[in-house]
């Protein structure tokens, strides 16, 4: 009788354990639709987020400066935004941390480029001066490195007229002469090259030091501080995602097709990107310092308060 009671508490106890582990935690992810948003459709795609116990949706945010607000509303709890645009939001008052790190700069990359218009006649970063560039976020991470290489080039960025446009509309703003230029991104700067819309002018990151964070992923501070186990299974189901799409790239970029709708022959010849999915505050320090020299902090945050446990 007592052996029977003893195995019963053993099978309720390990049910129970089951069930806890089971229960999947809703989550909202929002993201932009660059190359190096890869990996969460991946881990939707594949299954990744749900096998980590994670009931998760992933909502398209055209412009990068918007994905605050999301994560703010909640409407997202963890938003995939540039480092720069994450440190604007602190800087401007927004109390985020970031969850995970994501996307990084290589200069093995090719999918992040400066192009012009075929009727621009612009072939060095000096032609700039006095044009109109898109950029997908004033503020974003394009804009910055952007303004940031043309400084090494030696080129005054104040005399550019940089302007926002989604990654989406940058071929029919270069078609129509809205802007001479932009600061692109695979599978869109692809596709602008082979309907002969514009040409690279530059690959820009191979100027940029390797191993800076480009995109990463965020939370207001006090959801990260309450959701410690969603946090933890988050980053678990993303680092698989990065696995797979590092071993599986024709799969991965397909993947990333279900939610770009753009034809197969392109996406399969797009760069998905780098990615390290530790974040260190000195990632973010060098971060900090380029944006300073911007003029786009009055006060400096601190990189090791802005990271979650």
């Amino acid at each position: 009788m007592l052996r029977a009671l003893t195995l019963a508490a053993l099978i309720l106890g390990t049910t129970l354990l089951n069930g806890a582990h089971a229960q999947d935690i809703k989550l909202a992810i929002g993201s932009s639709a660059g190359a190096e948003s890869t990996p969460i459709f991946v881990g939707q795609d594949e299954g990744f987020f749900k096998a980590h116990g994670l009931d998760s949706t992933v909502t398209l945010i055209p412009l990068m400066p918007n994905l605050p607000a999301a994560v703010m509303s909640n409407s997202v709890q963890i938003g995939f935004m540039t480092a720069t645009t994450f440190l604007q939001a602190v800087a401007g008052g927004l109390d985020f941390v970031a969850v995970s790190g994501g996307s990084i700069t290589s200069h093995q990359s090719t999918n992040i480029a400066f192009l012009a218009s075929t009727q621009s006649g612009i072939k060095t970063p000096q032609d700039l001066i006095g044009r109109r560039v898109g950029v997908p976020g004033l503020g974003a991470f394009m804009d910055i490195t952007f303004r940031y290489w043309l400084t090494q080039q030696g080129v005054d960025w104040h005399k550019i007229n940089f302007v926002e446009t989604t990654f989406f509309s940058m071929k029919d703003q270069l078609k129509s002469g809205a802007v001479d230029a932009v600061g692109g991104m695979d599978p869109y700067a692809k596709s602008i090259v082979e309907t002969n819309t514009g040409y690279i002018v530059s690959q820009f990151l191979k100027d940029v030091p390797e191993g800076k964070p480009v995109a990463l992923f965020v939370s207001q501070r006090d959801w990260a501080a309450a959701n410690p186990e969603a946090i933890k299974r988050f980053r678990a189901a993303y680092a698989d995602a990065v696995a797979f799409v590092q071993s599986n790239q024709d799969k991965a970029r397909l993947d990333f097709g279900h939610y770009m709708k753009l034809p197969p022959e392109v996406l399969l010849a797009t760069d998905t990107g780098h990615y390290q999915p530790i974040l260190t505050p000195e990632q973010l320090q060098w971060w900090i310092d380029v944006m300073a020299a911007q003029d786009k902090f009055t006060d400096k945050p601190d990189a090791t308060h802005l990271i979650a446990p």
